[in-house]
């Protein structure tokens, strides 16, 4: 669920899911986000509370609360030392933000992978008898956003103490008030030595179980989120994740986890899990990459799925330590902003910002009625974001810019549209190849905001006011370069 799905694929996705037949889900929908704190080092505590005020207006009921090698594990300091200026790291206030999130009404899962991605894909480096193989049995490669590390082998008993072992200190010793636990298999770098090529999920699976086990006889009611991998018999059908399922019973405790691009829950396989689960997840980019009508678009399929829609909502706060294209070598020492909305001030979360409060409205209404048409929901944005005394277009260019910054990503979790940078455009542009006209079509869009820009300048109304900010922003860039 990383920077794999292009926007194309994601709507075909989507427009493949909504052909699923209805089932009504088992028990009241959790509604929520999920969340990658661990890669946000500049949000204090205060942040993070606002940030779940937010999501509680949000309708939010449950957020996955990634902080694998974002807390200072005693055990293991290893999982954490790439990640130091993190303030959770330095400050350890989670604990406090469990019970204030509990406070407005939301439970927190932990999140983390097995074997893999962050914090964890740092103890191979000083433990190389974990670390994954290729299929010609030599080492896997390095591989993650911001914790770059490779993978482990499953099959490796130091590698299932050690995962455990980690596991156990988050949840035990660090956040026993969290509410169980989101368990993500990997959507890349998996072990591919004799044992794992034919077994591996058999393997991971050895640590789902113990640790769901863990969670459930020391509280009974922990929700812990997996994925189908582990219970399907035979060939996986998904586009990232290869090979066979693990075919192992499946605990109606779980609830399960489905993304269009690694757990595609249109496939026979997970449609037979689907009924025994206590909760169907899917999730889907829509908040972060798309807007209101992809939004709308996956709030309808996960209805007809039968599941409870569950986007990302992850923004990343990080300095850049490598290129994420090539020739973008000036994200290196580059403060990343959330949503890659670059005037964003630093360490200031991201979710009053007028295009993500757009799209968090849009969740928020069409999470309660999927079938809600475009002019109703223009009604309740001009309502709920704007004073009366607003100008007539604000909505319309409050869309727009949302189509043209969020929309516009192009498969990037560090920046918005190149449109907000232009340096981005030039490196794209010349790694790409990129046409002349791609190239001009950028700079019609800039013309279209230097005119919303001067349209809300006088505007007194303060949502209208940041649109003319946000739009006058990113003009500057252009006239300054």
């Amino acid at each position: 669920m990383r920077a794999f799905l292009s926007t194309c694929a994601y709507l075909a996705a989507a427009t493949c899911w909504a052909l699923g037949a209805d089932t009504p889900p088992k028990e009241s929908p959790m509604r929520g986000y999920y969340l990658i704190p661990c890669r946000v080092q500049t949000w204090d505590l205060q942040q993070w509370k606002e940030s779940l005020d937010c999501f509680a207006a949000d309708g939010a009921n449950t957020i996955v609360f990634w902080m694998a090698g974002g807390f200072r594990s005693v055990r293991y300091p290893e999982t954490w030392q790439y990640n130091a200026d993190h303030l959770n790291v330095r400050q350890d206030f989670v604990r406090e933000l469990i019970d204030y999130a509990h406070q407005r009404g939301i439970k927190v899962l932990l999140g983390l992978s097995p074997f893999a991605y962050d914090g964890v894909n740092q103890y191979p480096l000083t433990h190389p008898e974990t670390r994954g193989k290729k299929a010609d049995g030599t080492p896997i490669a390095v591989g993650g956003i911001f914790s770059f590390g490779p993978s482990l082998c499953p099959a490796v008993e130091e590698s299932q103490r050690f995962m455990a072992d980690y596991a156990i200190e988050m949840s035990d010793d660090f956040y026993p008030n969290a509410d169980g636990m989101f368990i993500e298999s990997s959507d890349y770098g998996r072990c591919q030595c004799s044992r794992c090529k034919e077994h591996y999920y058999e393997d991971e699976f050895r640590f789902v179980r113990s640790i769901s086990d863990h969670l459930w006889k020391r509280r009974p009611d922990a929700t812990i989120v997996v994925y189908p991998h582990y219970f399907v018999k035979g060939k996986l059908s998904s586009q990232l994740v290869q090979g066979r399922g693990g075919g192992m019973e499946f605990d109606p405790r779980w609830s399960l986890f489905f993304t269009p691009h690694s757990a595609d829950p249109n496939a026979q396989e997970n449609r037979e899990l689907m009924a025994k689960a206590r909760h169907c997840l899917m999730w889907d980019t829509a908040p972060i990459w798309g807007g209101p009508a992809q939004i709308r678009a996956g709030s309808q399929a996960a209805r007809r799925l039968g599941a409870d829609y569950f986007p990302t909502l992850e923004g990343y706060a990080y300095r850049g330590t490598r290129p994420e294209y090539d020739g973008e070598q000036f994200i290196v020492g580059r403060q990343l902003k959330p949503f890659g909305l670059e005037w964003l001030p630093d360490g200031k979360h991201c979710y009053n910002d007028p295009l993500v409060r757009l799209n968090r409205l849009a969740y928020r209404e069409f999470s309660k009625n999927p079938d809600l048409n475009d002019d109703a929901f223009r009604q309740t944005v001009l309502r709920e974001l704007f004073g009366p005394g607003a100008g007539p277009r604000c909505v319309e260019d409050l869309l727009s810019l949302v189509k043209m910054v969020l929309a516009d990503r192009q498969n990037s979790f560090f920046f918005a549209s190149p449109l907000v940078i232009p340096q981005r455009i030039e490196a794209k542009a010349k790694a790409e190849k990129w046409p002349e006209n791609r190239i001009a079509e950028y700079r019609r869009k800039v013309e279209d905001l230097r005119a919303m820009a001067a349209r809300h300048s006088n505007a007194t109304d303060p949502m209208e006011r940041e649109l003319h900010h946000i739009a006058a922003f990113i003009v500057r860039q252009w006239d300054s370069k």
